[in-house]
């Protein structure tokens, strides 16, 4: 499949000419899959979405923003399933390009991701950073670490974080990722 015949490849295009916030960076294959990449003419944030080649697929959509290293980190191992917006939830990798699919997608692009990350620094470096958001219409909570963990710390985080001093910083997604103006 040619990459301009795909429906998400269409609706993405129309819909982020239309927020006039984003423009088109490049398109290029990606293993059996297309990456299309948008990158924001008002903050530093990027969007890169990847499509798988064949079936028309909707298989990621992730933000990236150089003031949000935590969300940044956890999209690595983030995917589309066919049912993510059902009842049943999960099924084999990817959005089938339906209506269903297309208006959660468009309202969560067009309202933002909600939420904010809490980044802990030592020394200047971030050692981690708590994220809270909203996931499929849920309020959704997780941390991502830099730094390798040893066995008790990922047993026992609070217990090995304990004589550490951080400087912390709280980053507000809405004011980051959303299509529409504020």
């Amino acid at each position: 499949m040619e990459i301009e015949k795909s429906n998400w490849f269409k609706f993405f295009d129309s819909l982020f000419k239309e927020s006039e916030k984003f423009d088109l960076e490049e398109i290029s294959e990606y293993g059996n899959s297309y990456k299309i990449e948008f990158c924001s003419k008002v903050n530093q944030t990027q969007v890169e979405i990847i499509l798988y080649q064949r079936k028309d697929l909707l298989l990621k959509i992730n933000f990236y923003n150089p003031k949000t290293p935590g969300l940044n980190k956890y999209q690595e191992t983030e995917y589309f399933f066919r049912d993510d917006f059902k009842d049943n939830g999960y099924g084999p990798s990817g959005l089938e390009f339906c209506e269903i699919n297309k208006l959660v997608i468009e309202e969560f692009l067009l309202s933002g991701l909600k939420g904010k990350e809490i980044q802990y620094f030592t020394n200047s470096k971030i050692f981690k950073a708590d994220l809270s958001f909203n996931k499929n219409k849920l309020f959704f909570d997780t941390t991502v670490y830099f730094e390798n963990q040893g066995c008790l710390s990922v047993f026992f985080p609070k217990w090995s974080e304990r004589n550490m001093k951080f400087d912390i910083v709280e980053i507000r997604y809405d004011d980051i990722f959303t299509l529409c103006p504020k």
